[in-house]
Parts: C-alpha cells; sequence; structure tokens
C-alpha cells in the first residue's frame, strides 16, 4: 500500500512541474461488483481507485486497480525515475518484466514487480501500465498479494480493454 502513496505522491510533485498541455480524461468500468472511488482536482486531475468488496474489518490487503492522468512530457523520464524512487525506498524489490501490448489501439508500455516496504510488510506484486498520449501520461497500478497477480490477470484485463481516452 506505501508503494501506491509513494508512486502517488512522487506522480504529483512530477504533476506540478510538469508542461502545461491539455489535461484530458479518461472512461474505465471496474469489474462487476466491485467497489470505486473517483476523485478529480483541480490541480492534480482525475484519479479512480476500485477494488473488491472488503468482507472484513481486521486490517488487510486487498487487491486494487488505481487509474490515474499525470501531465508530463516525456514517459520515459517518468517511468526511470519513478522506478529508482521505488527502488531507493523499498526493502525489497524485485523486477518480473516489461514490455508492451496493444489494447484497444492503444499502445501499453507496461512493467510487473514486487515491493517489500519494511521487514515486516507483506510483499506486494505490482504490474503497472502506462500510455502516453498528448503529453499526458495515463497510469493503471494493479496491486496483489505476492503470487497472486496471475488468478488476478481476468479482472486486469476486464479493466484494460473497458479504458478509453476521452478528447
Amino acid at each position: 500500500m506505501k508503494a501506491f502513496i509513494y508512486l502517488f505522491f512522487f506522480s504529483q510533485v512530477i504533476f506540478l512541474i510538469s508542461c502545461d498541455t491539455k489535461r484530458r480524461d479518461f472512461s474505465v468500468k471496474a469489474p462487476g461488483g466491485w467497489e470505486i472511488t473517483d476523485s478529480v482536482s483541480g490541480r492534480f486531475g482525475r484519479t479512480v481507485k476500485m477494488h473488491p468488496p472488503v468482507i472484513s474489518t481486521t486490517p488487510i490487503f486487498v487487491e486494487n486497480i488505481i487509474i490515474s492522468i499525470i501531465n508530463f512530457p516525456s514517459l520515459y523520464i517518468y517511468r526511470s525515475t519513478t522506478l529508482k524512487s521505488i527502488k531507493s525506498d523499498a526493502f525489497y524489490f524485485k523486477e518480473k518484466g516489461k514490455g508492451s501490448e496493444k489494447v484497444n489501439g492503444y499502445e501499453m508500455q507496461w512493467e510487473h514487480h514486487i515491493i517489500q516496504h519494511k521487514k515486516t510488510d507483506l510483499k506486494v506484486e505490482q504490474k503497472v501500465y502506462f500510455i502516453w498520449y498528448k503529453g499526458n501520461i495515463y497510469q493503471i497500478v494493479c496491486s496483489t498479494n505476492e503470487k497472486q497477480m496471475e488468478e488476478f490477470q481476468f479482472l486486469i484485463d476486464q479493466v484494460l480493454n473497458s479504458f478509453r481516452i476521452l478528447d
């Protein structure tokens, strides 16, 4: 969970110092029965958070997907500085792969890794998808407990297939 906070905070700082291009919007659908939080900030843009229903009152990790828009002129610089920051803050970091795929006509670059922030924390598996379009980075962060990403992938695919950039 802390990885999301670091990544979100870093992306917001980058946003504040980034170029001034037109901010766009997107549409996306959550898997059936999932809870959604959709927030818009005039300063930071839009963020959609989605997760399965939480049925426990005990604090537990819940799989989730977070979609956000970052206004930044270079996907390469954004990805490399974000990844460097995550690695330096993590107690454990393992890269599982990276690549690209075409979904809905969008070229999505992705990276897959496992993060543990403190020795006592759970290891979290993340797959992050990036689309750069007209000065905006659309970032889709998908998180599970370690070794559960494969089971979760069909839900990620539902979200990715529903994603559209609105002009």
